[in-house]
Parts: C-alpha cells; sequence; structure tokens
C-alpha cells in the first residue's frame, strides 16, 4: 500500500519500479485467543494440584494463573515484588519487558502467599539476592535471574505430572502465554470493561487487548464510578486509591469485583480465579465490600434477620439465632457507616461536584 501510494504521487523514482499491489502482500492471519479450557483450569486450581509444586514452583505458578503476566517477566521477578495498596490488598510490581517499564497488577493473597514463601526460602539460601527466582547453578550470589525455559519447564512438567487432560480427554500440554490468554478471556467473559482489562495486562494498546474480547460481545459496560466508597462487614470504610501509583491497578481490581457480582447488596472481592469457600455467608466474609447505594437492600435484610432471631428464641432454636446473630452485628455497622457516607454526602455537595468536575 505504501509503495502503491508513494509510486502514484511520483514521490520515488526506481530504475526498475516494482510495485506491490493489496492483493500480492502475505495474508495476514488472525488467531483467536489460546485460553486453557474451563476443565483443564479447574484441574490446576485443585489443591492436590498445587500441591504437588514445590515452593518456587508453586509462586511462579500462581503468579502465572493469577496475575497473566508473562513468563519472562514472571522469571524475573524481584523479590520484593508484592507491595500492598491502600486498601491492604496484594499488588504484583514487575517489569515489563515488551514495553520496558514497570507496571504493577492486582494479586490474590494465595499468590502473594506463594510468593512470601518464596522470598523467604532465598533469603535463607541467598540473603543479599534481589531475585525471586535466583538461578540454581553457577549463580553463588544470586545475581542471575531465571530465564524463560524454566517457566517452559515447569509448566509442561505440571502437567505431564498431572497427566493433564482437555475436555476431550485428550492430553493438555499448556504453553505459559496460555495462562496469560486465559487471564484475559477470563476477564473479558465476566464483564470486565476493555480499559481495564487493557491495563491488568499492561497492554501498548487497545488493539492487542481487543484479541481477549472476541469471545464476548459486551464487554464495554462499567463506568467509572467518581466518588463511591466500599464498606467492608466491620462498617469500615476501604478507600479506592484514585492518585497514587497503583491507583490504575487498583481500579482494574475493583472492576473484577464488579464484574464477578452475583449479590444483591454489595460485591465480592474475591480474585475472579478463586471460587468462594463459603457462598451464601458474604455478610460474614472479610472478601465482601458494598456501599452506601445498597441501604435500601441492607435495612431490608436487617428486618429479616432480626425476625429470624426473634423466631429462634421463641422456638428455643439457639443454632438459628447463632447463625443469624453475626450477620446482624454486621449489618448494623454497614448500615451504620453508609447512613454516615450518604449524610456527608447530602451536606456536602460541593465536594461531589468537585469529584465529578475532576473526572
Amino acid at each position: 500500500m505504501i509503495f502503491e501510494e508513494a509510486h502514484d504521487l511520483s514521490w520515488i523514482r526506481l530504475r526498475h519500479p516494482r510495485v506491490y499491489l493489496r492483493g500480492e502482500l502475505p495474508v495476514q492471519h488472525e488467531h483467536l485467543p489460546r485460553a486453557l479450557p474451563a476443565a483443564v483450569v479447574k484441574r490446576l486450581n485443585e489443591p492436590g494440584a498445587l500441591g504437588l509444586l514445590s515452593t518456587e514452583r508453586r509462586a511462579a505458578v500462581l503468579v502465572l494463573i493469577d496475575s497473566g503476566l508473562r513468563a519472562i517477566d514472571t522469571a524475573r521477578l524481584k523479590i520484593g515484588a508484592v507491595v500492598q495498596g491502600s486498601d491492604g490488598a496484594p499488588y504484583l510490581r514487575y517489569w515489563n519487558h515488551k514495553r520496558r517499564r514497570e507496571a504493577v497488577v492486582p494479586i490474590s493473597e494465595r499468590a502473594a502467599e506463594a510468593i512470601a514463601a518464596q522470598r523467604a526460602s532465598v533469603r535463607e539460601r541467598l540473603p543479599d539476592c534481589e531475585w525471586l527466582f535466583p538461578q540454581l547453578y553457577a549463580n553463588g550470589r544470586g545475581q542471575r535471574p531465571q530465564g524463560y525455559s524454566f517457566i517452559y519447564k515447569l509448566v509442561r512438567g505440571w502437567a505431564e505430572a498431572l497427566e493433564l487432560a482437555d475436555e476431550h480427554g485428550e492430553p493438555c500440554r499448556p504453553s505459559p502465554h496460555a495462562f496469560r490468554h486465559t487471564y484475559g478471556t477470563t476477564m473479558v467473559n465476566n464483564d470486565v470493561d476493555l480499559f481495564s482489562v487493557q491495563s491488568l495486562l499492561d497492554h501498548d494498546s487497545p488493539e492487542m487487548t481487543w484479541r481477549y474480547a472476541r469471545l464476548s460481545n459486551e464487554t464495554l459496560r462499567r463506568k467509572w464510578e467518581q466518588g463511591q466508597q466500599r464498606i467492608n462487614i466491620r462498617g469500615q470504610v476501604v478507600p479506592l486509591d484514585l492518585d497514587g501509583e497503583l491507583s490504575d491497578a487498583a481500579w482494574a481490581k475493583e472492576q473484577i469485583a464488579r464484574a464477578k457480582q452475583t449479590l444483591p447488596n454489595g460485591y465480592c472481592g474475591l480474585p475472579l480465579q478463586q471460587t468462594c469457600p463459603h457462598p451464601n455467608a458474604c455478610l460474614t466474609c472479610p472478601a465482601f465490600l458494598t456501599d452506601q447505594t445498597f441501604l435500601p437492600q441492607h435495612r431490608e435484610q436487617l428486618a429479616r434477620t432480626e425476625q429470624l432471631i426473634e423466631l429462634g428464641k421463641t422456638n428455643g432454636n439457639e443454632r438459628l439465632v447463632e447463625i443469624n446473630e453475626a450477620t446482624r452485628v454486621n449489618l448494623g455497622a454497614i448500615i451504620e457507616r453508609a447512613e454516615q457516607l450518604e449524610r456527608e454526602q447530602r451536606e456536602n455537595p460541593e465536594r461531589e461536584e468537585g469529584r465529578d468536575a475532576a473526572a
């Protein structure tokens, strides 16, 4: 196309002019995302499957699964890669070798715990090492990190040990990059907006992220909700850091929680890759988050909960009273804090307008 236009405009004069027409250019093949099948993802996340891995390998695998990092970026993580955000949640700081810059991504608690165990192991062997995954041989002072082959062999070896198979029973030998595709497509198919997915994957352009969006027709549903604050089950405000260095990653993490919403009165703050260990018990779960927009639902649920407690007391059902008492206490704390936030918004409308203008 460039040669064609340059020739038409007489910008180039060659002794033996040759023009490449559009039909003569190589065909650009587009590939669908290489996400892992749901059955494979479920098998890999089983406690028994993760239990086969050493401390080092478990940390590396959970970074791939729960953060979507590229293999080489995972292998070259610094020993202090995990940082804490203003919301108290863990984030992973890493070097994006493609964009040649540092990036931050939310990370699950289980991955953060695995990294902490690996960090302790490295410190015990190599007190001055700066790498989370140092080379094992010919690396006396721990100056060199692992490379791509470490991650590749780890993933292939783990799949073989598990005798991993897809939904058709065929052997499955995933590449390390398949975890990144799985991470991206999972976000997209759970209605996390495309810009948040781009931030999570630290892609250079939306076009690159769009490859992960081809499995979903509705990916741009979420909007930035300025001024909303989240309340946990203890009635404490959990601020969203909008100005710090973790702001993009923090908002992406918030979008993940809201995309998982199956609750009538709040959001689940667990990572998308993890299943809830105590379904239908959200108001006693530390991962539960809500805000003042759910006040009517909270008041209605508190009334129902108090009725159940009174019924339990009347019938002598101590278990019914015990089960609902924790929910009653947490609902009371949530409602009190939500009403306070609502009053503050009414009394300070200029503050809210200023936030909207800043947006």
